[in-house]
Formats: C-alpha cells, sequence, structure tokens
C-alpha cells in the first residue's frame, strides 16, 4: 500500500492506493490440432470469485511453443470468423465464468498456457479428445498447480496396453536462471531403477513420455514406480496418464 500526501486550498489530504498483486496460472501442457486421425482440444474455464457484477476481473491468456516463442494455439473469434491467436483478453463479471479454448483446425501443436490476473480468479483445464467423426473419446479436467522445487510423481507404463505416462515441465521466466533438474525413478518396490540430470533454460518446456525422458523404461516393458525430481528453482509440473484414448491427470504425490 502507498500513502500519498496531497495539500490543496490549505488542507492536507491522506489518500491510500493499492496495488493489486499479478498472479500467474500455468498449464504446462496445452495441445491443439489433429494428428493420426485424431483432435486434441484444450480449453480453459476463467471463474470469476468476486461478489461485485459491477467490478469485473480481466485476464491475458498467451500460449507460448516448448522454446518460450509465442504459438498461435488460441481460437479467438472476430467478426470476419475464427482464427489461430497466440494472446487472448477475457472480462468476467463478478460471481460469472468465461471459457477460452484451443484452435483446433490445424496440424497438432504442443505448448504451454500462460494466464495473468490482477483480480481473485480460479481455473480449471479440460483435455478432450475426439475421432476422425468429430465423436469425444475421452476428457480430463485438472487445476493448475503453483511452481515448486521438488515433486514425487506416478509412472505407469505398458505398451502391450498402449499404456504411458507423459511429463510436461516449465522453467517460467521470472525465475532469470537456468534450472538444473535431478531425477531418480523407483520400481514399485522402492528400489532406484534409474537415475540423471536435465537443464532448462528460463522461459523453456520440456514435454516428454517418460520412456523418452529415461530410455531404461523403454527397455523395461511393463513398469510401475514414481520419479522423485528436485530442481535448484521452483518449476511448473504436470502429469498425464493415457491408456489407449482415456487421458487422465495426475496429481504429485508430495511437493515442496
Amino acid at each position: 500500500m502507498k500513502i500519498n500526501k496531497i495539500v490543496a486550498a490549505g488542507l492536507l489530504f491522506w489518500i491510500s492506493t493499492v496495488f493489486a498483486e499479478e498472479r500467474k496460472f500455468v498449464v504446462p501442457q496445452f495441445a491443439a490440432g489433429s494428428a493420426q486421425g485424431l483432435t486434441i482440444e484444450t480449453s480453459v474455464t476463467l471463474v470469476n470469485l468476486g461478489t461485485e457484477v459491477l467490478n469485473p476481473a480481466r485476464a491475458t491468456l498467451r500460449t507460448y511453443s516448448p522454446d518460450g516463442t509465442a504459438s498461435a494455439m488460441l481460437r479467438r473469434v472476430y467478426l470476419g470468423g475464427v482464427e489461430a491467436a497466440d494472446i487472448l483478453q477475457r472480462e468476467i463479471p463478478g460471481r460469472g465464468a468465461a471459457v477460452a479454448e484451443s484452435f483446433s483446425a490445424q496440424a497438432l501443436k504442443v505448448g504451454r498456457l500462460e494466464i495473468t490476473t490482477e483480480d481473485n480468479l480460479a481455473v480449471e483445464v479440460l483435455y478432450k479428445i475426439f475421432d476422425s467423426s468429430g465423436s469425444m473419446l475421452t476428457v480430463t479436467s485438472l487445476l493448475p498447480r503453483p511452481a515448486v522445487e521438488a515433486a514425487t510423481l506416478t509412472i505407469e507404463s505398458a505398451p502391450q496396453r498402449e499404456l504411458s505416462s507423459t511429463v510436461a515441465v516449465v522453467n517460467p521466466l521470472e525465475n532469470a536462471q537456468q534450472a538444473l533438474v535431478s531425477v531418480v525413478v523407483f520400481d514399485q518396490f522402492g528400489n532406484r531403477f534409474a537415475e540423471g540430470e536435465l537443464t532448462l533454460d528460463p522461459g523453456e518446456q520440456l514435454a516428454r513420455n517418460w520412456t523418452e525422458l529415461v530410455p531404461e523404461l523403454a527397455r523395461a516393458g511393463e513398469f510401475l514406480g514414481t520419479a522423485e525430481i528436485v530442481s535448484d528453482v521452483p518449476l511448473y509440473w504436470l502429469t498425464l496418464r493415457q491408456e489407449r484414448v482415456q487421458l487422465s491427470s495426475r496429481d504429485s504425490l508430495s511437493s515442496r
């Protein structure tokens, strides 16, 4: 809070000005488009938790490619039709809600979504998969989580059942330094299975199937276990489980 002193006509006034704090929500995996006969859509619901209808909440949505450059993955409606955009503005009345959707009339793009606001918003993310006829095959939801320095994630892999786990992680620009990340994988019996390190530059995103990130998993066949991940700076994490076309989100078992 900043206190300003104003003197006018011999009177002294004290005016307090409250500066709103910007909040950020990061969705580490944002997908839009079609590939191999399937269409993936990602939508975001923004809910204004404020109670004043005449005091709307405002939010800015931006989508980025894995290297941190702007990527047009949002669906923008204008007078002439619909187009892909890398930035959208949304205004939500008190107790109201607004939806932002991915632009799916394109080849599949995968990146991340960042939402900034100075208002009291809640955010929910929906992932949807459709077949070539437009029928929905699966849908799953998640709530964006704050950045953390450590997380414990579940890994499942079974190629014969087309079961796999993916992980997405973002080093936000505001960290202003490269992130050094250590990964230790344990099997279901608690034995150390594999370990390694990776680095992420500020603004960089990593999105991989666990069998690509840890080669030992690809050779193991069916696998159930956990990964303990530790970074020297806070990172945004997301894990997804996919069995054939059925998709579900997985939360961290522990974080700090």
